[in-house]
């Protein structure tokens, strides 16, 4: 079965933030992968670094920084690594290769790869990881486990999805169906997962587009539940450190890239991320005191911090040429 694409506007977004790092036979693995917004959950406590995504000329490495923008540092050499995700503890990073789960320490020592999959989050004890696979595929649920990081033992999760292959066009009687997962991510108590699920909607004029909402998920399957009643937003789902707010990019039918950043309550009303830079901003993710959150501006190129309502914006790192950073999460202090 054929892997969905990615939402037209998140496509046109990231290629043209993307361009500068075009490499001579094309994109290289880390921007056709950062086409996929990635999702993340912050543990409560005191802030420290921040792990980020920076994409230039020869790919993609994970480095981590100060939120001053001082103690920038390199952590990979792979060239094809992203989405960072800090462990409670703050003493190691998971992260994904191509079609791949590594785990690494907070310097970028012991590097190993734990699975194969895309990146979940942690579990609050830090032994083991969620990982899923055969994200994005029409109809096809995808599969969920449980990764111990020591031994690689596998415990499958019985999550079943209301997925369906070939939907016709809408009108849809309800949201009890649709056609693909994504963006998942993990509440930081281990509890749930947020995700997205979608389908395709269309104009009168024929223009498509995915139509998505939000839901959240146990680990056993149960308590499938629909967040609000906001069907367009996308993207960068990161919940906040005391898991009662979900951010993540908003867009709207139509629109040529994403609108600002939002969050959601999950009793559905609206949250307390504000922040109105349209065609600007990515991949919310907030501090572990709850206070603030970090993104990608510009289009990827400076690194920001503000107050959730979007004051106090703070550059950690500033644009440079042919440099693109995404992607970021946020250390709970040691």
């Amino acid at each position: 079965m054929a892997r969905r694409r990615t939402a037209t506007v998140i496509v046109l977004f990231l290629t043209a933030v993307l361009a500068a790092v075009l490499l001579p036979g094309g994109l290289s693995p880390s921007a056709d992968a950062a086409r996929t917004p990635h999702a993340a959950a912050t543990f409560p406590g005191a802030n420290d670094r921040i792990a980020y995504v920076k994409v230039a000329s020869g790919g993609s490495d994970i480095f981590s920084v100060r939120p001053n923008g001082t103690g920038n540092k390199r952590l990979t050499q792979s060239l094809d690594a992203w989405h960072p995700l800090w462990s409670a503890s703050g003493k190691r990073i998971a992260y994904e290769r191509p079609g791949e789960v590594w785990v690494m320490g907070a310097n970028g020592g012991d590097q190993k790869k734990v699975a194969d999959g895309d990146l979940v989050g942690w579990m609050p004890t830090g032994g083991r990881v969620l990982v899923v696979e055969g994200l994005g595929v029409t109809g096809i649920d995808p599969t969920w486990s449980l990764v111990t990081v020591s031994t690689g033992a596998v415990e499958d999760l019985p999550i079943d999805l209301p997925l369906v292959a070939g939907l016709g066009k809408p009108p849809y009687p309800d949201y009890s169906e649709w056609s693909y997962a994504a963006n998942p991510t993990l509440s930081s108590d281990g509890e749930l997962i947020a995700l997205t699920l979608r389908r395709e909607d269309y104009g009168d004029d024929g223009y498509s587009w995915d139509f998505g909402s939000f839901f959240t998920v146990r680990l056993d399957g149960t308590d499938l539940t629909r967040v609000g009643k906001y069907t367009y937003s996308f993207g960068g789902l990161a919940w906040s450190p005391d898991n009662d707010e979900i951010a993540y990019w908003a867009s709207e039918p139509r629109a040529y890239c994403a609108t600002g950043l939002r969050s959601l309550e999950l009793t559905g009303y609206s949250g307390s991320v504000s922040v109105n830079r349209p065609c600007s901003v990515i991949d919310p993710a907030w501090s572990p005191n709850g206070r603030k959150i970090v993104y990608g501006d510009d289009g990827g190129g400076k690194l920001r911090t503000s107050n959730p309502d979007g004051t106090h914006v703070t550059t950690v790192l500033d644009h440079k040429y042919g440099v693109t950073r995404f992607d970021p999460d946020w250390r709970r202090a040691p």
